[in-house]
């Protein structure tokens, strides 16, 4: 099998532009490809510069420089058709190349989306913070004048009823004393 089949048959078999992707391999691939080609094609050049110098009159060299230019010739078209395949390929390098770009570009935009998004949720998450915080503040400050408040009705529940309690001339205060009207007077 010779280099030239190949190469064909590395062309005929099917691979997937995702693994090549995945696999980093694909502008490698392109590159080897495409230094073979041009390396055929100086190859090609040698021989044609070989035949131009070797162009003299005999009757043996016409005959052998027959067969040479219809090998030639065979030569010739080979490396025309991959002068072709090249150029095919390096319109997809191209487009591939272009396409890399494109997702590069939208992968910038969208960790930009995405850092902006955190920020945001962020900067909504510590605002909220504060609102509560300032909320607890308002809370304990309630708090505590609520149990101030309470223990200052404590104090004057207990002073009224100390005031209450204590002799002012008479036994007791009336308010002090039950209502009920037994108190102090004698059963008949």
């Amino acid at each position: 099998m010779s280099a030239s089949d190949k190469v064909a048959k590395k062309h005929e078999e099917p691979i997937s532009s995702q693994t090549l992707m995945n696999d980093g391999g694909f502008f490698h691939k392109m590159e080897d490809d495409v230094h073979e080609v041009l390396e055929r094609e100086k190859r090609r050049d040698q021989l044609t510069d070989c035949n131009e110098i070797d162009n003299y009159p005999s009757h043996e060299h016409n005959q052998e420089s027959g067969m040479k230019y219809g090998k030639t010739e065979q030569l010739t078209y080979e490396l025309e058709k991959k002068d072709a395949e090249i150029q095919q390929l390096k319109h997809i390098i191209t487009q591939w190349e272009a396409k890399h770009k494109e997702v590069k570009a939208r992968n910038a935009q969208l960790l930009k989306m995405l850092r902006e998004g955190e920020m945001k949720d962020k900067a909504e998450i510590l605002l909220q913070v504060y609102e509560l915080q300032v909320i607890i503040n308002e809370l304990a400050l309630q708090v505590t004048t609520l149990h101030a408040a309470l223990e200052l009705q404590a104090e004057l529940t207990k002073y009224q009823m100390l005031k209450a309690c204590v002799p002012t001339g008479r036994v007791w205060k009336k308010d002090v004393l039950p209502k009920s009207g037994k108190r102090g007077k004698k059963k008949r």
